[in-house]
């Protein structure tokens, strides 16, 4: 793995939020990584219509099936969307992820307090301590020897 694969991973969350929909479609997870593996890359277009027609090219190519192909560096890519970016000035894309969001707990997590109060049963044994300085007695000798020859 190297910056090859953080590209094609970028390449496939970009598709999400611009589409709402993940480019691959399975039942299984190993079904929907040998989507990845073997399925062509998904049309950007074809999945968003209204999606400028140049959008496809730069995912295409940071969603190659082959390293080779993809945007060589981190830089090469933020040229690409830098492109996209200018191509979308404007549009309003298919929903997104986030306007996906189903919240369903809406109570509000109490505010934390400024201190806690940890209360430790009686039955939990306290941390053994370490061998006194001067012992010649490892650390694990003396854990062996204080929890077993007591």
């Amino acid at each position: 793995m190297d910056s090859h694969s953080d590209i094609y991973s970028f390449g496939v969350i970009l598709f999400q939020l611009l589409t709402g929909e993940m480019p691959y479609k399975a039942d299984t997870p190993v079904g929907l990584a040998v989507s990845h593996i073997n399925d062509p890359v998904p049309d950007i277009t074809a999945t968003a219509p209204n999606l400028p027609g140049d959008t496809a090219i730069p995912m295409r190519q940071a969603m190659a099936k082959d390293p080779a192909q993809r945007p060589q560096t981190a830089v090469a890519f933020a040229r690409d969307l830098d492109h996209i970016d200018t191509l979308l000035e404007g549009f309003s894309a298919a929903p997104t992820l986030a306007s996906q969001v189903v919240v369903e707990n809406t109570e509000v997590p109490p505010e934390p307090s400024e201190t806690a109060t940890v209360s430790i049963p009686s039955s939990t044994p306290l941390p053994t301590p370490v061998p006194p300085v001067g012992s010649s007695k490892t650390y694990v000798q003396y854990i062996f020897d204080s929890n077993y020859n007591s």
